[in-house]
C-alpha cells in the first residue's frame, strides 16, 4: 500500500498563509474481506492460534467441546481441535486429539517438512494421550501433512503446566515455552507459586534442556521467538518484584526475559504502571530491537496516553531491552493487543481485540470485535477496522500470503455482519482480505494547517471537526496530545527545535498525518 507524504522541504520559511493540503496519510483504506468461512459444532470451538501454511492456506488450532457439525471423534470433554483449510477457506481436514478430561491446544506452526508442531495442556492419561505426570502436562504433537500423530509427549511436574507457545529452532528442534506449578518431575527449581517455563526439544520430542524464570509470585509466559544470535526472547506477565524479576510496578507487569541458545538468562526488564499489564507477543526488528504487543490497564507509570479501560499497549525496545517508546491505541471500552507482524514495505500490523467504538477505532459492530490496524516505524497509525458480528469476535494470529492478502484467524460467537456460517456457541474463524499491495484512491481533503514551520501556535482548519490531535517525534514519542470537540489551534511553544509528526483525528473517522517543523 503506497502512503503519500508532504514533507517540510515543500513549505518556505516564514510562510503564514494558508496551506491546503492533498491527502497525506490515507487512514480508511482498510482491505476488504474476501472470504470468511466457520468450523465448529454445536458447543464450544474456540482457535487459540493460527498460522499461514505452505500451499497458501492455513493451519488453526484450539480447542473443541463439540461431536458434531464439522466436529468428528472426539475424545471426552475438551479435545485438542486442528483444522486445515485450503487458500480459499475450504475444509480440507479436521482431527481432534485427546483423552477423556480437557486437552487445550494454544499453538501451531507448520514444520519445515510439511507437517504440523502443536503445543498446548492436558490433563488427560488416556486416548492419544500416553503419559501425565501429574494435573495439568505440556503436552506437544507432532503430525504429518495429513494430520495424522507421527509422535507425542508430556512434559511437567506434579503441578499444573500450561504450554502457550512453541517455534521451531534453526537447528531443526523446538522450544515450548508456558508457565509451570511446579518442581519436580520433568520441572527444574521452581522460583515461587508459578514461573516461567521453556523446555527445548530435539526433532522426535527428547527433552534437551529445561529452565524456570520467575520469582515468589506469580509468573505467565505468552509467547517465545527466536532472536537473530539463536537466542530467545520471552514475553509474558508477572507480579513479582524478587528472584529474577528485577522490579514490579503494580499488579502484573510486562516481563521481557532473553536467554542464549542454551536458555541461559542474558537480560530480564518488565515494563508498566499500578494496573495489570499483559503481553502477547513479540517481534524482532529490523533493527535488533524489538515491538512487544499486549493490552494496559494502567495510566501511570511506564503507560502514557491511557484511554480508559485495557488498552492496546505497545512497547519498542533497543536490542538490550531499554525502552525507546511505547504508545496505547484503543478507545473508551476493552482493546486487546494479540499479535504483530511486519509487512514487506516495513510497516506492522497489529492483531488484536476491541470493544471500542471510538478514539482509535473507527467502528464496532457489537461486544468484541477483531481490529486491524497497520502502522509505521514511528508506530503512527495507517489504517485500521473492525471485523465481526452482534456478538464476541475474537483474533488469535495474523499473516501475509505471497499476493499480499491478509489472513486471519480467531474463533467468534456471532452468525451475523461479517461473520456468518455459526455452527453453535463459539467457532473456530477465518477471513482473508484484499492484497495490501494495491493502492488505496487518493483524495483532496481540505486541511489547512499554519504557520509550518511553527514557532508558537498552530492553527487547524478541516471542512468537519478535528477531536483529537497528537504529535510524536521521529522516534514515535508521543510529546502533545489534545483532545476536544474542534480543535482550531494548539501551542507548541513548549517543544524543542525540529521535526515532528502530528495526527489529527477528525469527527468523520479519518486520521491525517503531517510532518510540522517546530522552529
Amino acid at each position: 500500500m503506497k502512503k503519500f507524504f508532504l514533507t517540510t522541504d515543500f513549505f518556505k520559511k516564514g510562510t503564514s498563509f494558508f496551506i491546503v493540503l492533498l491527502l497525506p496519510f490515507l487512514i480508511n483504506a482498510q482491505p476488504d474481506i474476501i472470504w470468511q468461512n466457520s468450523w465448529g459444532g454445536t458447543l464450544d470451538d474456540q482457535a487459540q492460534s493460527s498460522h499461514l501454511t505452505q500451499d497458501g492456506g492455513m493451519i488453526l488450532a484450539g480447542f473443541t467441546e463439540s461431536n458434531d457439525g464439522n466436529v468428528t471423534g472426539n475424545h471426552g470433554a475438551k479435545d485438542f481441535w486442528v483444522v486445515k483449510v485450503d487458500s480459499n477457506g475450504i475444509l480440507e481436514w479436521q482431527r481432534a486429539y485427546g483423552g477423556t478430561a480437557d486437552d487445550r491446544a494454544n499453538s501451531i506452526i507448520q514444520a519445515l517438512d510439511g507437517g504440523y508442531i502443536v503445543a498446548g495442556s492436558t490433563a488427560s492419561n488416556d486416548g492419544d494421550v500416553s503419559f501425565n505426570n501429574g494435573s495439568r502436562d505440556f503436552w506437544v504433537l507432532k503430525l504429518d501433512g495429513a494430520g495424522n500423530i507421527v509422535w507425542e509427549q508430556t512434559y511437567g511436574g506434579s503441578n499444573n503446566e500450561d504450554a502457550q507457545s512453541i517455534i521451531q529452532t534453526s537447528e531443526g528442534g523446538y522450544l515450548v515455552a508456558g508457565h509451570s506449578y511446579s518442581s519436580n518431575g520433568d520441572v527444574g527449581a521452581n522460583n515461587g507459586i508459578q514461573d516461567y517455563w521453556m523446555v527445548k526439544i530435539d526433532p522426535t520430542g527428547g527433552i534437551q534442556w529445561e529452565k524456570n524464570f520467575g520469582g515468589s509470585a506469580i509468573e505467565y509466559a505468552w509467547a517465545v521467538k527466536q532472536t537473530s544470535d539463536d537466542g530467545y526472547i520471552v514475553v509474558g506477565d508477572s507480579e513479582s518484584s524478587d528472584g529474577d524479576v528485577s522490579g514490579n510496578q503494580g499488579g502484573r507487569d510486562f516481563w521481557i526475559v532473553k536467554t542464549d541458545s542454551f536458555g541461559t538468562l542474558e537480560w530480564e526488564t518488565n515494563y508498566g504502571g499500578s494496573e495489570n499489564d499483559r503481553p502477547k507477543d513479540v517481534l524482532q526488528t529490523n533493527d535488533g530491537g524489538y515491538f512487544v504487543v499486549g493490552n494496559s490497564d494502567s495510566n501511570d507509570g511506564d503507560i502514557s496516553n491511557h484511554y480508559d479501560w485495557d488498552d492496546v499497549w505497545l512497547l519498542k525496545l533497543d536490542a538490550s531491552g531499554n525502552l525507546e517508546w511505547e504508545k496505547s491505541y484503543g478507545g473508551s471500552f476493552g482493546d486487546f493487543g494479540e499479535t504483530i507482524i511486519q509487512t514487506d514495505t516495513g510497516d506492522f500490523i497489529i492483531g488484536s481485540s476491541s470493544q471500542s467504538s471510538d478514539g482509535d477505532v473507527g467502528n464496532n459492530h457489537g461486544n468484541f470485535d477483531c481490529w486491524l490496524f497497520q502502522i509505521d516505524i514511528s508506530g503512527t497509525i495507517a489504517w485500521e477496522r473492525s471485523y465481526g458480528g452482534s456478538h464476541h469476535d475474537y483474533i488469535n494470529a495474523i499473516g501475509l500470503n505471497d499476493d499480499g492478502n491478509l489472513l486471519f484467524g480467531g474463533y467468534s460467537y456471532s452468525d451475523d455482519g461479517e461473520i456468518t456460517g455459526n455452527h453453535g456457541a463459539s467457532d473456530f474463524i477465518s477471513l482473508q482480505l484484499e492484497s495490501l499491495l494495491s493502492s488505496p484512491e487518493v483524495s483532496i481533503v481540505p486541511i489547512e494547517l499554519y504557520p509550518n514551520p511553527v514557532a508558537n501556535s498552530l492553527y487547524i482548519k478541516a471542512g468537519v471537526p478535528v477531536t483529537e490531535i497528537y504529535i510524536t517525534n521521529l522516534l514515535g514519542q508521543q510529546v502533545f496530545y489534545k483532545k476536544g470537540a474542534d480543535i482550531s489551534s494548539i501551542n507548541l511553544n513548549s517543544l524543542s527545535k525540529g521535526d515532528y509528526i502530528l495526527v489529527a483525528s477528525l469527527q468523520e473517522g479519518k486520521k491525517y498525518t503531517q510532518k510540522i517543523l517546530k522552529q
